[in-house]
């Protein structure tokens, strides 16, 4: 196949490039390039939409700086996570704000708007969501996060550090060691395409970043190599954490809410990517992996406006409409990898090993199949769920009230939130037994306590005392009795 032929096709055709003219009158761009992840060669590159209209043009593919977005996340919060043991792909944490100061009602905030408490590494990169990346730097530290993208994986675009002197003489320091940046991808000068190709086909190439080349070698009249332009290649991260990484980009495919579910190519070819898109709508990203390519497409203004919104990110259209062609005949292919991963069950709150109130959880089984490496598998059971009854009529707590023969046992979470403001919505708190934080302690399940935990029965009541056998109707006195 010739790739590049296959990229230029798509490229030039100006239907495949959604969007309104912006502000200063232009539409919006876009840039693309496809690498060998084995070899380092960069085998297809486009630099903006439309017919190339001269030589040595600005190419936005390799020239172009822009901030990642979401996209970032995989190389400089997700895979050092793996790489020095703070994370595996099923440990879960709590979807929740984790930060007042920035935002009096929480930050960061989710796209979609909410949080969801209790989630698995897994799920949070499936939906893209903000919270367990700044979490997951914490544990790392943002240094060792900022070198594991910057010197690890070739962003050799990240900012260290720059002081920039003000009109009034004063002085702004830029830094992309911060949350901000390298976790949701809101950087100092940004990233080019050809740098985050580079980055993620080291996922592929077994944890082994090779720098991207264009041109092999060069020879003068007689045939003598004057440019010879070898491959470099460095291990970059273990083959675990790139074995780890590719079936957490390949959960954004093909999970059931995974934001790049529409890259799927169909054809018995494995695909795994991450998308990304700026807090201001400017730009969108589309980083995919196949056994075959890596291919990383930006979309865009030149001169940053909002690109408006679309039922499907148009990197991600890109993409699809670039690879489908590429991969077009070629035969289905897994990725490969030299570690072996072993099935195990865990518990989806916990992440640990389930018990017998995660199977019976309120709200169904709460285990869930995964695979993980043989040193990696949880030893120790569940310690967030625990026995709680409930009224089986209203499937509230239940109190002294309920009647007994309508009781059942189920699994509830015994797990502490505290925020320093209130108003703060988690879609699992309603699954939680209630803890009163001036008391420092759980405490006796009655309503009271539970205005923002489990429901406790409301049916139930004193007045309306479920146990209390009803009163004999009156009769006629027997004659015959001698009462």
């Amino acid at each position: 196949v010739d790739v590049q032929k296959q990229m230029d096709a798509v490229f030039c055709d100006l239907e495949n490039f959604p969007g309104k003219l912006g502000k200063d009158g232009t539409m919006p761009q876009g840039a693309m390039v496809i690498m060998d992840p084995y070899t380092g060669r960069v085998v297809a590159m486009y630099g903006g939409r439309g017919v190339k209209e001269g030589n040595r043009i600005f190419n936005r593919a390799t020239k172009a700086y822009r901030s990642p977005g979401s996209s970032i996340k995989p190389l400089s919060v997700y895979a050092p996570g793996l790489e020095y043991g703070v994370i595996t792909p099923w440990s879960v944490l709590d979807d929740v704000p984790k930060n007042f100061s920035v935002r009096a009602s929480g930050w960061p905030k989710n796209e979609v708007g909410y949080y969801t408490g209790r989630m698995t590494v897994m799920k949070a990169v499936e939906r893209s969501f903000n919270t367990l990346p700044i979490e997951i730097l914490d544990k790392v530290g943002l240094n060792k996060a900022f070198n594991f993208a910057r010197t690890n994986l070739g962003l050799t675009s990240l900012v260290e550090r720059r002081v920039k002197t003000m009109n009034d003489g004063s002085e702004k320091v830029y830094s992309d060691i911060d949350y901000g940046p390298l976790a949701l991808g809101g950087l100092t000068d940004g990233v080019t395409v050809l740098e985050m190709t580079a980055a993620y086909s080291a996922f592929v190439n077994n944890g082994i970043y090779t720098e991207p080349y264009i041109y092999s070698k060069v020879l003068d009249a007689n045939g003598e190599v004057i440019l010879d332009n070898e491959p470099v290649q460095t291990p970059s991260m273990s083959a675990k954490t790139a074995t780890y990484m590719v079936e957490i980009l390949k959960n954004v495919v093909t999970g059931s809410q995974g934001t790049g579910r529409k890259a799927a190519l169909g054809n018995g070819i494995e695909v795994g990517g991450k998308t990304g898109t700026t807090d201001d709508s400017y730009d969108r990203w589309f980083a995919g992996i196949t056994p075959y390519y890596t291919g990383v497409v930006w979309f865009g203004y030149d001169k940053q406006q909002d690109v408006g919104k679309f039922s499907t990110n148009p990197a991600l259209t890109l993409w699809k409409a670039v690879m489908s062609r590429v991969h077009e005949g070629l035969e289905a292919r897994s990725f490969s990898t030299s570690v072996e991963l072993k099935s195990c069950t865990i518990c989806a709150d916990s992440g640990l090993l389930t018990t017998e109130w995660c199977q019976n959880d309120v709200r169904g089984s709460r285990a869930i199949k995964v695979k993980l490496a043989p040193e990696d598998v949880p030893t120790q059971k569940c310690n967030l769920h625990v026995p709680v009854e409930v009224d089986g009529e209203t499937n509230g707590i239940a109190n002294e009230f309920c009647p007994l023969d309508k009781l059942k046992t189920v699994g509830m979470l015994k797990l502490q939130r505290e925020f320093p403001t209130s108003g703060v919505v988690v879609r699992d708190q309603q699954y939680l037994i209630p803890y009163d934080p001036s008391a420092g302690m759980f405490l006796p399940l009655t309503e009271d306590r539970a205005s923002s935990s489990a429901p406790i029965c409301t049916v139930h009541s004193i007045e309306n005392d479920g146990n209390t056998l009803p009163e004999p109707e009156p009769t006629d006195p027997d004659p015959g009795d001698p009462d």
